[in-house]
């Protein structure tokens, strides 16, 4: 199914499983809701007087009504008095009850009692606040409760109408709130999928856990201190208000705006206990998220292999796989409008050399031709033969492809749709006309000229589409021939989920390159048949004519095609100029081998990795038979004779010379071989790691995070406090789709990066080395080089899977160290267990050693946050990937660390002004730097005056535009 489809179909589904339990929960707030309006329009006058339901007056006269209200008459705020009592309790005892039943009694009752104070302060601050605004004075609590402070007023012009009931209103949605948490969460059974499965470890719903136990009542304090602030804050405003005669609700830096109102009252209802298992409906709701994140991710992949594969999932999607991968490989459709262009072209000279031969009436026999083959082929076969499809031109050639004839459904299907895919080419280049236009172009009398222009630039086009129909019928047949094992891998990374999408990186580039080898079978062809053109020029000129336009057609059309490269030998010629005599003996040996070893990973654009691999495992072969032979040379040299000869000691020492180079290419074929297709899954399982730590981090946080939004200051809904954790939310929503979308875009970016390398690389390192010798060590250096360039193109690449959700996040303001580039050193540690061989580690940047802080190696990294053991600033143009770019500052040592916009070197006031880390952090730079400085014989300074000069000079770099964070 297509990708819109699916994501459609993840969300339909959702809805579908949670209606049952939403139009259950619809019914209790359509009673309530009735409740309400019949209140709210009595109140504005909307609904004409009458008397009230026998049953309220009734109810006033029982005793109990009675004594409370002293025999007063039902009225209107009475009534509304009592609705605001109900939603109260009500949300006291939902609260209590839910909470009470499954897990935890006192969190239930910090949860009651801290909601039924926040409700009641709430309500009554709003209530009083709009009071004071209707009438104009600041009153006091009797005159409040006596006058209807809780009832609306009526449908007149007063300011602050309806403001009344707001919180009313908002506690009784805040009630309501669990019972639509508990009627979104969909109950999943047993499932294998490591990231479903982490949900509903952390997320249960059922069954309490000691976490959830612990968690629950991390949230019933969180709710005692939400009412705690609330009544406090309350209770400050309404004296305030008394005392000055200002309300709250005007003023428009004080509390209670009406956006802290809702945002406090949306919190509270997230702490509320939703689930037997003790969690609050905010966990549930983020665990329906995280579910709904880690499903959409996993149908995407799950379609993105069937489509690879060439497997139809269902009936429902009518568009068909496509069978292929990443960029749009040439399987020969060039070389085959060639050919067809030229057999067009000579069956169009021989009908045009008898048109004017007739017209001119020039004597002698026609030449002999055949009627034009149609663009769709003809079946030949039968008596015994194999079928064939067959395009036939006479003595200018023919075209045959196998027929659909005696084999199995697939096979046939796929060699009915390749002759279809070479009939719409034939047709292409039919209604281009060049065959007409070149051979009248040299045939005088034709009336036509030969083509100007292109010939490649008007059938790239038709080529390229011959490509993409002929390899996508491979991938159709292909995933027909092997349906029931594909199928088992599409089934397999639908119940295993996304996190499962590195382990079938290689497959589905294997099976690209899988259907790009079969698509790439040429058709067999027979050229314009030579004898009949040079007998015919032996008797007349005519044969000349077609020879003639032959040759020019096939030079243009190489020249055209012909795409120019650097080579070796063309950029190492000015050096080779002066090359010692050494180097001209050498050199024709040593740089076709290195040239050969460096060119033999050309990248496959359907599987990249292939050759690379390739030569990795014949390197570990070739070094295995080196130390085979190795050891039978030494059998044979340890006996009598050849020991007397000194044969024994020259082998050894031989062999103690070799054993360096051996295991160095020996390492050079393990990484290529072993470690390099294992850096998409690697990427995947560090991107999947952090998707987990995003859910326990908000399964503790989320109660935190609601009390800073149950504060009532500030007038804005979405408070700036509450940013880290929605960029959190966020974060986990987009980190699984995202890390599926970034793995498929890897399969188009990876063939474009390793091209770069394997493709000039030869060049340019053999061309550096023109005019000098070039040795065992050079082509070794050379392949290490290489290697490290190949390492670091896949890692980077490959490692925008677990950045790319967190450089999105930056838009938003996130500033995770993930995004800062720090993931591929981590996918890098992992791969090799230390980062120090060829490329940065996770602590810092530049080749290893001193990193790029432009420190010394024997510092521990660990203590630095900059470079590798440097002393955590770079210089310009440096490699350091945390760290601060101030110039020999780096060389002197005048840091020890940069924590972003906030290092201790960054500030101003001197060393008095810094925290207590800070000045840690600068005393630590200032004992190095110290050290150093006594070594030199320099005059000592103060830790107060090195503060100063590395804050001011850090402060005048930043003004000339060279700080580099």
């Amino acid at each position: 199914m297509s990708l819109f489809a699916r994501s459609t179909r993840a969300m339909g589904a959702t809805l579908i499983a949670t209606d049952a339990v939403s139009r259950a929960v619809g019914s209790s707030l359509h009673l309530h809701g009735w409740a309400l309006g019949r209140l709210w329009r009595a109140a504005r006058g909307e609904m004409p007087p009458g008397p009230l339901p026998r049953w309220i007056e009734r109810l006033a006269t029982l005793p109990v009504i009675g004594r409370l209200f002293k025999r007063r008459p039902v009225t209107l705020a009475w009534l509304w008095r009592v609705w605001a009592v109900y939603v109260i309790a009500a949300t006291l005892a939902a609260c209590t009850a839910v909470l009470a039943v499954p897990a935890n009694a006192w969190g239930a009752a910090l949860s009651g009692a801290g909601v039924t104070v926040a409700a009641a302060a709430l309500a009554a601050r709003t209530g009083i606040a709009h009071w004071q605004m209707r009438t104009g004075r600041p009153g006091c609590w009797t005159e409040w409760w006596r006058d209807g402070a809780l009832v609306p007023p009526s449908s007149g012009g007063e300011e602050g109408r309806g403001l009344a009931s707001l919180l009313v209103l908002l506690a009784a949605g805040m009630a309501l709130l669990p019972s639509v948490a508990v009627a979104a969460v969909v109950v999943a059974g047993v499932t294998p999928d490591p990231a479903l499965r982490a949900v509903e470890l952390l997320y249960p719903t059922v069954t309490a856990t000691p976490l959830t136990r612990l968690v629950s009542v991390l949230a019933g304090l969180a709710v005692s201190l939400s009412g705690a602030v609330a009544a406090y804050q309350s209770i400050a405003a309404v004296n305030h208000a008394a005392e000055t005669g200002q309300s709250a609700l005007s003023g428009a830096t004080e509390y209670y705006g009406s956006g802290a109102l809702v945002r406090a009252v949306i919190a509270l209802g997230l702490l509320f206990p939703a689930m037997p298992s003790g969690l609050t409906g905010g966990h549930v709701a983020y665990a329906q998220v995280a579910r709904w994140s880690s499903d959409t991710a996993s149908s995407l992949w799950s379609g993105f292999v069937a489509d690879v594969l060439g497997v139809r999932e269902d009936g429902a999607d009518a568009r068909p796989p496509t069978g292929s991968l990443g960029i749009p490989s040439p399987v020969g459709g060039l070389a085959l409008a060639e050919q067809i262009l030229t057999s067009e072209t000579c069956h169009a000279y021989l009908r045009l050399s008898n048109q004017v031969r007739r017209e001119l009436g020039l004597p002698g026999p026609g030449l002999p031709t055949v009627a034009l083959p149609p663009a769709r082929p003809e079946v030949g076969g039968g008596s015994g033969q194999r079928p064939f499809f067959l395009w036939h031109y006479g003595k200018c050639g023919h075209l045959i492809l196998p027929g659909p004839g005696g084999v199995p459904a697939a096979t046939a299907t796929f060699r009915r749709d390749r002759a279809e895919a070479v009939s719409a080419l034939v047709e292409a280049i039919r209604t281009t006309d060049l065959a007409d236009r070149i051979a009248g172009g040299s045939m005088a009398g034709s009336g036509t000229t030969w083509p100007k222009g292109k010939l490649l630039d008007l059938l790239a086009g038709p080529a390229a589409e011959y490509d993409a129909a002929a390899q996508a019928a491979a991938g159709r047949y292909l995933g027909a021939r092997d349906a029931e094992s594909r199928k088992e891998v599409v089934e397999a990374a639908r119940t295993q989920g996304w996190t499962s999408a590195g382990s079938l990186w290689r497959t589905l580039a294997a099976a690209s390159g899988e259907a790009v080898t079969l698509a790439s079978e040429a058709p067999v062809r027979r050229d314009p048949d030579p004898a009949f053109f040079e007998e015919l020029t032996r008797h007349s000129s005519r044969g000349e004519g077609w020879l003639y336009i032959s040759d020019k057609l096939h030079k243009q059309w190489i020249e055209e095609s012909r795409i120019p490269t650097l080579t070796p030998a063309a950029l190492a010629a000015p050096g080779d100029e002066s090359a010692s005599v050494l180097a001209q003996l050498l050199n024709p040996l040593t740089r076709p081998l290195l040239e050969k070893l460096t060119t033999w990973a050309q990248t496959s654009d359907a599987d990249p990795l292939k050759e690379s691999m390739s030569l990795g495992h014949w390197m570990v072969g070739s070094t295995d038979a080196a130390w085979i032979t190795g050891g039978v040379v030494a059998i044979a040299a340890g006996n009598g004779a050849s020991s007397l000869a000194g044969l024994h000691e020259a082998f050894r020492w031989f062999a103690d010379k070799a054993q360096p180079y051996l295991w160095w290419a020996y390492g050079i074929g393990v990484i290529h071989a072993y470690v390099l297709p294992m850096i998409p899954y690697i990427s995947v399982v560090f991107a999947g790691v952090n998707w987990l730590i995003s859910l326990a981090e908000m399964l503790l946080a989320l109660p935190l995070l609601a009390l800073l939004a149950a504060r009532l200051d500030g007038r804005e809904l979405l408070h700036a406090a509450l940013k880290p954790g929605l960029i959190l939310v966020a974060n986990t929503i987009v980190l699984p789709i995202y890390t599926v979308a970034a793995l498929a875009s890897t399969y188009y970016l990876l063939p474009i990066g390793l091209q770069m390398v394997n493709g000039t690389f030869s060049a340019a390192f053999i061309g550096s080395q023109g005019g000098f010798t070039m040795g065992l060590g050079g082509i070794l250096a050379g392949l290490t080089l290489m290697l490290w360039l190949q390492w670091q193109v896949t890692v980077r690449l490959l490692g925008i899977v677990p950045e790319i959700p967190n450089r999105l996040l930056r838009y938003w303001g996130s500033r995770d160290e993930i995004a800062d580039g720090k993931a591929s050193g981590a996918v890098v540690g992992a791969a090799l267990g230390a980062g120090g061989g060829g490329g940065r580690s996770s602590g810092g940047g530049g080749g290893g050693g001193g990193g790029g802080g432009g420190g010394r190696g024997r510092r521990s990294p660990s203590k630095v946050p900059g470079g590798g053991g440097g002393l955590g600033i770079r210089p310009a143009g440096g490699g350091s990937v945390s760290g601060i770019n101030t110039g020999n500052a780096a060389r002197a040592g005048e840091t020890a660390g940069d924590d972003g916009a906030t290092g201790w070197h960054r500030q101003s006031g001197g060393y008095a002004a810094l925290s207590a880390g800070d000045s840690a952090a600068a005393d630590d730079a200032y004992a190095r730097w110290a050290e150093r400085r006594a070594e030199e014989g320099k005059d000592e300074w103060s830790v107060e005056k090195y503060t100063d000069y590395v804050q001011d000079k850090a402060a005048r770099r930043r003004e000339r535009g060279g700080d580099a964070i």
